[in-house]
């Protein structure tokens, strides 16, 4: 059953291997988390590593694992493989699709980029809702930050650009017409070096 904000409490803890594990939920740890699984050049291995660090306040599946004596490789697969599918699960609030809804990995195009769109978003917030996430006293649940942010207005410029890059070009009949989208796209793509802002997953 999908969860429900109005109705459901939001989760606090990732199930692992029959185990759950209480876990920081606020929204930087998590873009943070969705901008590292979106890396191409990371090892998945290093990936979780690293997540392990960002999203655990205390006791962590991997801890766990290795102090446990006999340890299969198997075992360890199927505790890799349940902490992806668990931080996977979080960082899609609950949803069927993949990490980070567009955010950087795939094949496909993304639409928006927590690195790329950081301005615009942060604008966005603090016009709509009046909350200005560069506050650090700001920390708002993971789910309902992106709550928030698949629900903004379309008169922002964040979903201004997120509507952009999503319009499909082949179905624009008229040939100038055509062509400007296509430049005015081709300005607002997410490109590598906008996604090489200095991170810190750590």
């Amino acid at each position: 059953m999908a969860h429900n904000l109005l109705t459901d409490r939001l989760p606090d803890s990732i199930s692992v291997c029959g185990r759950r594990y209480p876990i920081y939920t606020d929204h930087r740890r998590w873009i943070l988390a969705v901008e590292l699984f979106a890396e191409d050049l990371v090892d998945v291995g290093v990936k979780v590593e690293c997540a392990v660090k960002l999203i655990f306040p205390g006791e962590n599946p991997l801890k766990h694992m290795r102090s446990l004596r006999g340890v299969t490789m198997e075992k360890t697969v199927d505790v890799y493989r349940e902490l992806v599918r668990g931080i996977t699960w979080f960082a899609s609030c609950g949803r069927t699709h993949g990490l980070g809804e567009g955010s950087g990995g795939g094949r496909q195009e993304p639409v928006f980029d927590f690195t790329a769109d950081d301005e615009r978003i942060c604008a966005a917030f603090r016009q709509v809702y009046g909350i200005d996430l560069c506050d650090p006293l700001v920390k708002l649940h993971f789910w309902t930050f992106m709550a928030l942010l698949r629900n903004l207005p379309r008169e922002t410029e964040f979903m201004r650009v997120v509507n952009l890059r999503m319009t499909d070009t082949a179905r624009i009949e008229n040939d100038d017409l055509r062509r400007r989208v296509r430049r005015a796209k081709a300005n607002v793509r997410i490109r590598k070096e906008d996604r090489e802002k200095e991170k810190n997953y750590g």
